[in-house]
């Protein structure tokens, strides 16, 4: 099938062959020879124009013989909304020109796609590196006691391990030499081996504060309720790093002793251990939270109990209301109108003292749903308390 620009260089070759045979029959009817000879060497010059313009149309052409099938769809289309000349060779410009921007867009889009690619396949390697890192440190881990059936030759291996150390305590060594014997039970640590609760405790009775500290950091990823006693021993520790890190493992034992040793916590000396406490409180579980949420408020220390009645505005629902209430039993005016606020903003009452808010709270509790929206009446209105 015949492009545009094939039609196009018919056209002119035949325009300017008629034109001149035109021309010679005037110079014939004339009988000047003279004029025909000129004509003629005209034609001839005419021809090799002829032939350079259907080179310069083949180099026009070449480039859109880079994609197949192009030609005809360029052929198809109209410039603003009207049918185009054949023959006009600003309309054929265009056209050469559209399949251009078309072929780059193309090339655009492939690019679009392939960066697609390359960021889908570095999601890929990141996730891959995550993957082997979590391997590897579940090999690490396991590196000592790589199943539950031998865990007991680790637990004998450990204990032996543990005795040397224990040894080399008892001996004349400075207290870097004891840190750094601590530091060579990081991987017994990981593993959450239990002997090492002995090094700690034995750690602990050293006279040098940054020994207890460095033992106490070996058992911070312990969730083994045996560690308690040495949780107990290490919050009553002179040195106030080693209490705050002492309370690290309290976010992971589940255990009713972890209540008793965050309550004694938010009694602590220093604001920094109080608020570490209510941290991991704020880790654990409901009845763990509220129970240590519970005492926090009615604390005699004024940050404990304002961050616990924060804690449990967060909560927002009919447990926290149960404790906010006994909030209003503190001797502190200041505070009792933080208490009224607070309920103000959650259930949109506030009350006298604490008897009045607990008779209204036990009456029109079953008025709200969990979250402390007020349930419809039936009728699509709100229930008035």
């Amino acid at each position: 099938m015949k492009t545009k620009k094939t039609l196009l260089s018919d056209l002119i070759i035949y325009s300017i062959i008629l034109s001149f045979c035109f021309v010679l029959v005037g110079c014939s009817s004339k009988s000047d020879k003279n004029e025909i000879a000129e004509q003629a060497a005209l034609i001839e010059s005419l021809q090799k124009e002829i032939e350079k313009l259907r080179a310069n149309i083949n180099d026009l052409e070449q480039p859109l013989a880079e994609a197949p099938g192009e030609v005809k769809q360029q052929s198809d289309i109209k410039l603003h909304s009207e049918e185009k000349q054949p023959g006009d060779p600003n309309e054929l410009l265009k056209e050469i020109l559209t399949g251009i921007i078309a072929k780059k867009e193309k090339q655009s889009a492939s690019e679009l796609y392939n960066k697609k690619i390359q960021r889908l396949q570095k999601e890929n390697d990141e996730l891959r590196r995550l993957l082997d890192e979590a391997i590897a440190k579940n090999n690490e881990k396991g590196l000592l006691a790589s199943s539950v059936s031998n865990r007991q030759e680790f637990e004998k291996q450990a204990k032996e391990r543990i005795k040397a150390v224990i040894a080399e305590f008892d001996s004349e060594i400075s207290s870097r030499g004891k840190i750094e014997l601590i530091g060579s039970l990081s991987e017994l640590a990981q593993a959450q081996a239990l002997p090492v609760i002995d090094v700690v405790r034995k750690a602990l009775d050293d006279p040098d504060p940054r020994v207890g500290r460095a033992a106490v950091k070996l058992i911070k990823n312990y969730e083994t309720p045996e560690i308690v006693p040495i949780i107990s021993q290490a919050i009553k520790s002179r040195d106030e790093q080693t209490r705050i890190d002492a309370l690290a493992p309290l976010a992971n034992i589940d255990n009713p002793k972890v209540v008793d040793l965050l309550v004694e916590a938010l009694d602590d000396t220093s604001e920094e251990v109080r608020s570490v406490a209510l941290e991991m409180a704020q880790e654990q579980g409901d009845d763990i939270q509220l129970n240590v949420l519970e005492k926090g408020i009615v604390s005699s220390h004024k940050d404990v109990k304002s961050e616990a009645l924060s804690l449990l505005e967060d909560r927002s629902d009919h447990a926290s209301i149960d404790i906010i209430v006994t909030g209003l039993l503190d001797e502190d005016l200041k505070f009792r109108e933080e208490v009224n606020s607070v309920l103000n903003f959650m259930i949109d009452q506030e009350f006298e003292n604490y008897e009045t808010a607990i008779d209204w709270w036990d009456e029109n509790k079953q008025k709200y749903d969990e979250d402390l929206f007020e349930i419809d009446d039936g009728d699509g209105n709100q229930n008035d308390g």
